[in-house]
């Protein structure tokens, strides 16, 4: 027999009999969660957080330990060649003596370097005695680093003057190569540091930072007077100290420097604050006569047959005068060049 059935709105639409309560199943409470919406933030900022701590532990893949190896051979290597100069008579110069103090300052600060860089090095590597105090001083942008560096930078650059004077063990009176240029290297080593720690924290480092001049002859112009107060220190340091030069020609070349020192800050003031068609043109006039003089100075007084033939400060400054000076001058010329003959 048949079966009938009969379609009514009560069959088609139960749910409509029913009554609504007060409070409404959702739809999604069938899903059982684990953990409340604060909870999911704490344990996302903890994980964050944790990415970024992992990323300061890690510091052997920090840039700066490559400063600090540069910074502890070149010392290890000044400290050698001081202590087998002090152990040896043959290198003395009996016209002029090495000064006792800056000999002990190239032994005493190679010491310091030498200690201080295997510390830090070290550093980079201990998870176990000191690991949250190395944390806080080598840290990404840590102010701690950045004021060692800067300690580093100064003191390096005394032995710089102790070692490469006229009465030091890598000047006139020591004629040690190894200690003037280690000596000039380990100070180098601290700059290089230093500009790693400026990368690192995405400040713009020095070379960077000599790229803002508005004018192009400015970098050439900076490094000009670099080397023109590093020969006027250095001739005032042979000609009073050492007393190795007549009268006429120390007279002639310090006030050759000091000229070039006023002449290039000069140009930077200048550079900076006026752009007008006769200073650009006085511009030229004043590199020229420059890259002439610094080249008949280095043909004259430096070389095997000159006054100054042996590595040293007073040596190797108007080599840096006589190619810096050039460098502005041709810069000079590329930047106020015609643009029909470009």
């Amino acid at each position: 027999m048949p079966v009938k059935f009969e379609l009514s709105e009560k069959n088609i639409f139960p749910i409509q009999s029913l009554e609504l309560s007060e409070h409404p199943i959702s739809p999604t409470s069938s899903i059982t969660s684990t953990s409340s919406p604060s909870k999911n933030k704490r344990s996302i900022r903890r994980t964050v957080q944790e990415i970024v701590e992992s990323k300061d532990e890690d510091f052997l893949q920090s840039p700066r330990l490559s400063g600090y190896f540069f910074m502890f051979t070149s010392y290890m290597i000044l400290l050698i060649s001081s202590m087998k100069a002090q152990n040896s008579k043959e290198i003395a110069n009996p016209k002029l003596p090495v000064n006792e103090w800056k000999q002990l300052s190239s032994v005493y600060g190679s010491v310091f370097f030498i200690t201080a860089s295997i510390l830090i090095i070290a550093g980079h590597f201990d998870r176990f005695l000191m690991p949250s105090v190395w944390k806080f001083i080598l840290k990404r942008g840590s102010i701690v680093e950045c004021v060692i560096l800067s300690m580093f930078m100064t003191f390096a650059l005394f032995l710089v003057y102790a070692g490469t004077s006229s009465t030091g063990l890598g000047g006139f009176a020591g004629l040690n190569s190894n200690i003037y240029f280690s000596s000039w290297i380990g100070f180098s080593a601290c700059i290089y540091t230093f500009d790693l720690w400026l990368k690192d924290t995405q400040q713009p480092s020095i070379a960077e930072w000599l790229k803002i001049f508005s004018s192009k002859t400015n970098f050439n112009w900076l490094f000009t007077l670099l080397f023109a107060i590093l020969a006027l220190v250095s001739q005032i340091d042979v000609f009073y100290v050492g007393k190795m030069l007549s009268n006429q020609t120390s007279i002639l070349m310090m006030s050759a420097s000091a000229a070039t020192v006023i002449l290039c800050l000069f140009a930077l003031i200048m550079n900076r604050y006026f752009h007008t068609l006769k200073w650009h043109a006085f511009e030229g006039v004043i590199s020229l006569g420059l890259a002439g003089f610094w080249s008949w100075t280095v043909f004259t007084f430096v070389g095997t047959q000159g006054l100054i033939n042996s590595p040293s400060n007073i040596y190797f400054a108007p080599w840096g005068l006589f190619y810096f000076s050039i460098s502005t001058f041709t810069m000079w010329l590329k930047e106020n060049m015609p643009d029909s003959l470009k």
